[in-house]
């Protein structure tokens, strides 16, 4: 099984409009996220037997958090468009601000369970995102509109031109499997993790 550990962001009205943000790039070979697969990762495992999966359950009901907040913000790229100006792909992404501390907290707690059990720590330091779409083999007109959605929206942010509320109340995270299929990953919530209070 194909597995990760996340945090669901299943709302529509902010889906509704990172999308229309990022319309321009419609019609270019990229892979859109649907809302309902919007998340957050906290670990990514990759293949794991199912007896390691029911363990991985069990350790992961014993994590105590409390509900937070967080709030979304600016849009941009892994590699940073602004420094890699040509790459085979481009993970377009916003950020998450208030309430990364708590987040980063409960990513701590999963990331030691998961050392506990065998997987390997991840090197990289966790930077909150939620992945919108990944833009693949981009030729320089793709590159020069995706510059400009992304100044754009930060612009728009900046000036306070954006009618929506960016706050997204966290009160759960999930233990996931990802089905790869030519239309793109399947994922299915295996197990389901509340906050405390």
């Amino acid at each position: 099984m194909r597995v990760f550990i996340a945090v669901d962001i299943p709302n529509k009205e902010l889906y509704s409009l990172w999308k229309r943000a990022f319309q321009p790039l419609e019609g270019m070979k990229q892979k859109i996220v649907p809302p309902e697969n919007l998340h957050i990762t906290l670990k990514f495992l990759g293949e794991v037997p199912k007896h390691k999966v029911s363990e991985l359950k069990t350790r992961l009901a014993t994590i105590q958090f409390q509900k937070f907040t967080l709030k979304f913000g600016s849009m941009g790229t892994f590699p940073d468009i602004n420094k890699v100006k040509k790459s085979k792909r481009y993970v377009l992404w916003v950020s998450a601000e208030n309430g990364t501390q708590e987040l980063v907290n409960l990513q701590q707690q999963v990331e030691h369970i998961c050392e506990t059990l065998g997987f390997p720590r991840e090197k990289r330091e966790f930077k909150p995102h939620l992945t919108l779409s990944r833009i693949k083999f981009p030729k320089p007109p793709t590159i020069i509109t995706l510059k400009k959605v992304i100044e754009n929206y930060n612009h728009q942010l900046t000036e306070g031109n954006v009618d929506v509320d960016f706050h997204v109340d966290i009160q759960a995270f999930q233990l996931k499997e990802s089905t790869l299929t030519p239309q793109g990953a399947i994922y299915t919530t295996l197990a389901e993790f509340h906050a405390s209070t």
